[in-house]
């Protein structure tokens, strides 16, 4: 298991995001889970607006999320985001916030298991994910509350904003064999 740090270190220590990860065949699962999310009342950043085709689901990310930023080559990645609601979105970045695109098609699954803790999978097909080498990399990430956003990472800046956008500070996941 891999805790999320929180980008602002004033955050309590009272809830704590955490992510797991296995290459399983040709795919890769992501086990998310948020312990004391009810505690700080932040379900009210959820919302219905979204729908269950995820090329319609532009700014999801403004409400609470998991995502995982993906690549296999450690320039063009792929970020899927799952909301609370099962929502989801993926796009394909091939320049952070300059070249981007939502694909066609995503065969991968996201889905939310529980929302006491807050529990999500992401499933993504090795076929999906940017580049050729064998090496998985990337980020895992949480946004959640309303007024006050709260942003965790695996790997976050150290910038006063946070900055998800950064295959510099993308970790090894694994090797596919």
């Amino acid at each position: 298991m891999h805790i999320l740090r929180p980008h602002n270190s004033n955050i309590s220590k009272d809830y704590t995001p955490t992510v797991k990860w296995k290459i399983d065949g040709d795919m890769i699962q992501f086990n998310f889970e948020f312990q004391g999310l009810n505690s700080l009342n932040l379900n009210e950043k959820f919302t219905k607006s979204f729908l269950d085709d995820p090329k319609n689901n532009w700014g999801l990310w403004e409400f609470d999320v998991f995502e995982v930023f993906i690549t296999r080559d450690g320039v063009n990645y792929l970020e899927v985001q799952v909301s609370p609601l099962s929502q989801n979105f993926v796009l394909s970045i091939t320049k952070p916030r300059v070249e981007y695109e939502v694909p066609k098609v995503f065969t991968g699954e996201t889905k939310t298991t529980a929302l006491e803790p807050w529990c999500a999978q992401i499933i993504i097909p090795l076929s999906e994910i940017p580049g050729e080498t064998n090496i998985l990399t990337g980020n895992c990430f949480s946004i959640v509350g309303s007024k006050n956003r709260e942003y965790f990472a695996l790997n976050i800046n150290e910038e006063s904003d946070p900055d998800f956008h950064r295959p510099d500070l993308f970790t090894k996941f694994g090797e596919i064999s």
